[in-house]
């Protein structure tokens, strides 16, 4: 009979050959026996995340937070498949779990706040992006921005949100609350 670290190696070995759905038979098959192993489900969610099934990587990454709720790395991971599934709100959310969590491992703070960093921008660009092109929403942004980033599914840091309502404020006093109407 295989010892849980058996199982990891022979998981490891088919993953490094790019045996992925080999690997993940293994996966399944520890975790028919074992629903919370921890590792297993951390593997998994790799596994998942290499093939491209998104869904599939979100549901394992979300059952290894459930069996491990305070594991930083864990709500890291779920937070990059959100991301990548742009859900945004729930990416945020998740990133702000993981630097909570993470106590004194500084690797996993420091790349969930980079990630923060990283998706403010991204999300910004589609922000100003959708302000140039739709003017309900640019004139929604000058009156009442948490509210309008809200509606439209954005989801910004606290730090990045305060910047934003700051410049739209700034936009207020120079232009007032409505922007001029495109010709």
């Amino acid at each position: 009979m295989k010892t849980g670290n058996d199982v990891l190696t022979a998981v490891r070995e088919q993953m490094s050959s790019g045996h992925f759905d080999r690997a993940a038979q293994i996966c399944r098959q520890q975790l028919a026996s074992s629903p919370s192993d921890v590792p297993m489900l951390a593997l998994l969610t790799l596994v998942c995340e290499r093939t491209g099934d998104m869904g599939q990587a979100r549901e394992v990454a979300s059952r290894w937070v459930e069996a491990a709720p305070l594991d930083a790395h864990a709500h890291y991971r779920l937070a990059m498949i959100e991301q990548r599934l742009q859900n945004y709100g729930a990416a945020m959310q998740r990133l702000a779990y993981a630097v909570d969590f993470a106590g004194s491992d500084e690797h996993v703070a420091r790349a969930a706040d980079e990630a923060r960093v990283a998706l403010d921008a991204v999300q910004l660009q589609q922000i100003i992006a959708l302000r140039d092109v739709d003017y309900e929403f640019e004139v929604w942004l000058r009156l009442a921005p948490e509210q309008a980033l809200n509606q439209r599914g954005f989801s910004l840091s606290d730090d990045a949100l305060r910047h934003f309502i700051l410049a739209s404020e700034h936009s207020k006093a120079e232009y007032g609350p409505h922007p001029p109407r495109p010709s």
